[in-house]
């Protein structure tokens, strides 16, 4: 019995009748860049499934042909300009010279407007696009501009007690390199407690807001984790070993649903579209 309507075509590929030959249109959309079985050929013909799978990696093979991440860059844009925003200065006086970061991203997510647990996973994903693209690709600037605050926010906080700073921002201060960005991000998660990563958030806006600014001057190239995510959709591979990848190439924590946004931002421009 079906389910849904009858399709006739998919993303401009007519799929024909009932009973008539499949494997012309697994050729057709072969040629598109994405593989299918003649049976679910079938069940689309028969309305026993809806293709908006189907169609969603045909989206993504678009943009890997195209090579533009221009959705994606403009919400991250636009995420990290609100970060700027709404960013502020403690009031205590004590501390006068240090961002306040309670509440922050939940400012961030009613200015967007999105839910603060996807904005903590887009903050996730665009900081292992950061990572991932500086290892990539040296870019002198970036660098320098990423040492100098990371270097402030190491500094800017003494225990509240002691005229000294916490363990974990010591340790941090310690062991890294004090050069590289991935190094910083994977002593940051390695040492620093929720605390301190809530802490540097507001410190990171800056950075993130200037490199998807360098995107956008760019022309929205893809990075190398646009490609990745967007190969492992359209062959539907499982996520799981491009999140493992992730985590050792960038020392971020990512999740499966930190690369499912990722994804959806590329072709979408939404972390969490309706009807996916």
């Amino acid at each position: 019995m079906a389910r849904y309507e009858r399709i006739a075509g998919i993303s401009g590929v007519n799929l024909g009748q009932i009973g008539e030959p499949r494997l012309p249109v697994v050729d057709k959309l072969l040629t598109r860049g994405v593989k299918i079985h003649p049976l679910t050929v079938a069940r689309l013909r028969m309305g026993e499934t809806n293709g908006h799978k189907i169609e969603d990696r045909l989206a993504c093979q678009g943009v890997l042909e195209e090579g533009i991440a221009f959705k994606k860059d403009t919400y991250f844009f636009l995420l990290t300009g609100w970060g700027l925003v709404r960013r502020s200065y403690r009031l205590d006086p004590r501390y006068r010279n240090r961002f306040n970061s309670q509440g922050f991203t939940e400012e961030i997510s009613e200015s967007l407007p999105e839910r603060p647990q996807v904005v903590r996973r887009c903050l996730r994903t665009m900081r292992a696009e950061l990572v991932w693209t500086s290892l990539a690709s040296d870019s002198p600037g970036l660098r320098e501009s990423f040492v100098a605050i990371a270097d402030q926010f190491l500094h800017d906080f003494p225990h509240l007690k002691l005229d000294s700073r916490p363990p974990s921002i010591l340790a941090i201060d310690r062991l890294w390199d004090h050069s590289t960005v991935a190094d910083f991000y994977r002593q940051l998660y390695q040492t620093a407690t929720l605390r301190n990563l809530g802490l540097w958030t507001p410190y990171e806006m800056s950075l993130l807001h200037r490199f998807y600014q360098g995107q956008v001057d760019q022309g929205h190239p893809l990075t190398v984790l646009d490609r990745e995510v967007l190969r492992v959709r359209i062959q539907r591979e499982s996520m799981r070993q491009l999140v493992e990848r992730t985590r050792k190439e960038t020392g971020i924590p990512v999740d499966d649903e930190v690369l499912f946004h990722h994804g959806n931002l590329l072709v979408y421009g939404q972390p969490t579209p309706r009807g996916i």
